[in-house]
């Protein structure tokens, strides 16, 4: 009885050491997505094509059918819910982020407690929040879908039962629906688990059939329900075709590494590409040579569980192998976290030594970079979706300037950041245009089409979109040469004005008061 009562201690103390330290990941990712008091930062990266996908699906628009969309919609319709519900604001993304971070760290809290022992079990987390989810903090697709991933993998660490198949089979289809390529990752891996860790062969087929017809109804059905509201043929090209023509647009192994660093920030940033993209791989082929190589046998049940870490893992990293930008790398190695951790517990003295020190810098850096952000010169602006703060001065003068000069629900094209944060309205049904082939000549003339139709008052043309191959979005040019004049240069682009009528170029007077507090 005795005994029983110190485990019920211990195990009370864990729960309390794991609140805790959830509780400071929320704090810490607070610090870094808002300016205090409450602030949120302007929306950023990718995370900005889904929000405005989300604010068209509002407005009774479809993906695939009246806009252009290369992953299952399950973000999209995360976020039209989350837009219903509140409305349009900054906020809710960074909101967003602190939610998906402070998943992420419970899963690898919860999987770490199978095969770590100690402490220990909180560092995998840890090292994820600072060296991976920070650098990456943009509430995209596959964040979703890695969380749905592990998720799946927490049930069958406690065992492979039929209901924990079934679960794993669950949210590995609800992984599908955001990013199509991770979900069907996630189900690779533990069918392949499930085989190598077979009981029986008759158990064996009853457990993948549990596992894969709920994760191909939830799919179909969303696929179906898509193919039916927008054509077989646009779905299929836009998840199917396209996804490949976009990775060979724009990912190259060469232009990876190219190119030698300007400075301390370039050199670190080479580094964590290169740890990333040859570090994560090497941890998961010693962890396959301590399984299968190693005389070094661990006990039946934990490498097991390290097994189908591994798998997900590999399977995960496999997804963007073809297409590895530093931020894709981000989403997809979070069990390499785990099992580097494991590594170190089953090595040397040395390896133990490695581990402290992992502890030390995780530390810094978890409290160097909140102060960072805090103390980062204050840029904010009242915009129609909130009070924001715009970090990069460039872009600050870019949405104050726009906002002089635009109302929200006005037509605009070029820049999804400016669009979002002013509540701007998207006439075509591309987010952007590319000089490359990430832009076919049929979404040329689509977008061609659309501003004709229903004129942009202003475009937005980046630095990097050059026009002088003329061989290049030959349309595109046409039409801003013939109907639109170059009317103010930013660092990052020129604003394109709308010809009137009655030929005056004079700028129009500001339409809504922008605020300006710098500290």
């Amino acid at each position: 009885m005795r005994q029983q009562h110190r485990i019920a201690q211990i195990g009370a103390a864990f729960d309390v050491r794991e609140g805790s330290l959830l509780a400071a990941v929320g704090a810490f990712l607070y610090l870094r997505t808002f300016l205090l008091p409450a602030i949120p930062l302007a929306v950023q990266n990718d995370a900005v094509f889904f929000f405005e996908h989300a604010k068209r699906m509002v407005g009774g628009q479809v993906p695939y059918r009246d806009f252009f969309e290369f992953v299952m919609p399950g973000t999209d319709l995360l976020y039209a819910l989350l837009l219903r519900i509140f409305g349009v604001h900054a906020w809710i993304n960074s909101c967003l982020l602190i939610l998906l971070g402070v998943t992420l760290c419970w899963i690898l809290i919860r999987a770490s407690k199978h095969i770590l022992t100690g402490n220990a079990v909180y560092l995998p987390a840890l090292l994820f929040l600072v060296f991976v989810f920070d650098d990456a903090r943009d509430a995209t697709h596959h964040w979703y879908s890695t969380v749905f991933v592990l998720a799946a993998l927490l049930p069958l660490l406690r065992g492979r039962t039929s209901s924990h198949v079934l679960a794993a089979g669950i949210l590995c289809g609800s992984a599908i629906c955001f990013t199509q390529t991770q979900g069907v990752a996630g189900l690779l891996a533990i069918a392949v688990f499930l085989i190598l860790t077979r009981a029986s062969a008759a158990e064996l087929w009853k457990q993948l059939a549990m596992l894969l017809l709920p994760s191909v109804m939830l799919a179909s059905g969303m696929l179906l329900f898509y193919m039916h509201e927008a054509g077989v043929h646009p779905v299929v090209y836009a998840l199917a075709e396209y996804p490949r023509l976009f990775t060979a647009a724009q990912y190259a192994y060469p232009a990876s590494f190219a190119g030698a660093p300007n400075d301390l920030a370039g050199l670190l940033e080479k580094l964590s590409y290169v740890l990333l993209y040859v570090g994560v791989p090497s941890v998961y082929l010693a962890c396959l040579f301590r399984l299968f190589g190693s005389k070094k046998a661990s006990s039946a049940g934990q490498s097991e569980r390290v097994l189908l870490l591994t798998l997900a893992g590999i399977t995960l990293y496999a997804t963007v192998f073809t297409g590895p930008s530093y931020h894709r790398l981000c989403t997809v190695v979070a069990p390499s976290s785990v099992l580097l951790v494991w590594l170190c517990q089953q090595g040397p003295r040395g390896a133990r030594l490695v581990q402290n020190g992992l502890w030390g810098l995780s530390l810094l850096f978890f409290v160097a970079g909140p102060v960072r952000t805090q103390l980062h010169p204050r840029q904010v602006l009242n915009l129609p979706t909130g009070r924001t703060a715009v970090l990069a001065p460039a872009q600050y003068e870019l949405f104050r300037w726009l906002g002089e000069h635009t109302h929200p629900g006005e037509a605009f094209f070029g820049y999804l950041p400016a669009a979002f944060a002013l509540d701007l309205r998207n006439p075509t049904p591309l987010d952007n245009v590319l000089p490359s082939r990430m832009t076919t000549t049929e979404q040329e003339a689509s977008v061609v089409r659309s501003l004709a139709k229903d004129p942009a008052t202003f475009i937005f043309v980046p630095r990097k979109q050059s026009f002088d191959d003329p061989n290049t979005l030959r349309l595109y040019r046409s039409l801003l040469e013939a109907n639109y004049h170059r009317l103010k240069g930013f660092p990052s682009g020129d604003v394109w004005e709308k010809d009137r009528p009655n030929g005056s170029q004079e700028p129009r007077k500001a339409v809504d008061e922008i605020v300006l507090d710098k500290h």
